[in-house]
């Protein structure tokens, strides 16, 4: 995951450079919905590969093609327990993701662009309920399940319609994360450390804000 930090600064820097010194800077606040899948592979640990609704906010400082920023994002899952009738069939996953952006136009005709987009920052997981009470027969046993923070990183592209300073997209993703996890294999449990990529499909409803010499907005 450090590589997708390396990658994202670098890329950052570049277009940073490659931006004509003249060209309009501009403030870009969106707020985006859609829907996330989980990894096909973290079936294996009972995800729910069904598609789950995803919201967030971000902010672009841009100038000419390229950008930079943050957002915020939560998506939602499940996992299924599978400790016994006294437990809860399913328990619910919430992501919340803060991550620093990266966007380059790659292609612009009349009010419709198409921009490339990648993001480095973290994840975090929490599941509700955050503990339950299992019956062993011999007594009852409490199953907790901790909060998990990891390094997250993503690539996407995003088209965009303009109609004078709003704008209206629809964006395509991949995120990509690295659990530790353990399974089962034959008598044996096996521990590691894996990287799963969950597909994101958003819409963008944004509003462009022009940033005049003296800094601010107009």
């Amino acid at each position: 995951m450090r590589r997708a930090f390396f990658v994202l600064a670098s890329v950052a820097c570049a277009l940073a450079l490659a931006a004509p010194s003249r060209a309009q800077s501009t403030l870009t606040l969106a707020g985006t919905g859609g829907l996330s899948r989980a990894d096909a592979s973290r079936a294996r640990y009972r995800w729910d590969e069904r598609a789950h609704a995803a919201y967030g906010a971000s902010a672009l400082l841009s100038r000419g093609r390229v950008g930079a920023g943050v957002r915020v994002e939560r998506t939602g899952a499940a996992q299924a327990l599978e400790l016994g009738a006294s437990a809860p069939a399913e328990a619910a996953i919430t992501g919340t993701s803060l991550e620093a952006i990266a966007r380059v136009r790659v292609a612009r005709v009349s009010g419709a662009s198409l921009a490339l987009t990648c993001a480095a920052g973290r994840t975090w997981y929490a599941w509700t309920p955050e503990q339950v009470d299992v019956n062993t027969g011999s007594g009852v046993t409490t199953v907790r399940f901790a909060p998990v923070a990891t390094p997250s990183a993503a690539v996407g592209a995003v088209c965009a319609l303009s109609a004078g300073r709003w704008q209206l997209g629809l964006a395509a993703e991949r995120r990509f994360v690295t659990l530790d996890t353990a399974h089962r294999a034959g008598e044996q449990i096996v521990y590691a450390k894996e990287t799963f990529g969950d597909w994101n499909a958003r819409l963008e409803v944004a509003r462009t804000f022009a940033l005049g010499a003296e800094g601010r907005t107009r």
